[in-house]
């Protein structure tokens, strides 16, 4: 989901300023706003990207990046890459 949830703020920016250097471009400025707003690696950013992230800290960073908190929503990230729901 958190994949998804990427690949939609990119469609989103690039839906935002077509015009604004391209779409590559534009993809490439999302990734790396998102990257450092969420303070995460390049490589965990990619994992993300490609739906590969499986620990637990940087996921939370990425959601928290995209104003969501797994947390309040019940939800308990995992490092295996899954997710638990809490009471």
């Amino acid at each position: 989901m958190l994949k998804r949830f990427l690949h939609l703020g990119a469609d989103y920016r690039w839906l935002s300023a077509p015009l604004n250097g391209g779409q590559d471009a534009t993809v490439k400025r999302y990734k790396n706003d998102m990257r450092r707003a969420a303070g995460v690696s390049v490589a965990e950013f990619e994992d993300a990207w490609a739906g590969r992230l499986k620990t637990a800290s940087p996921r939370k960073k990425l959601w928290a990046a995209l104003n969501v908190r797994p947390n309040d929503l019940g939800v308990l990230l995992l490092d295996d890459g899954s997710q638990e729901v809490i009471e």
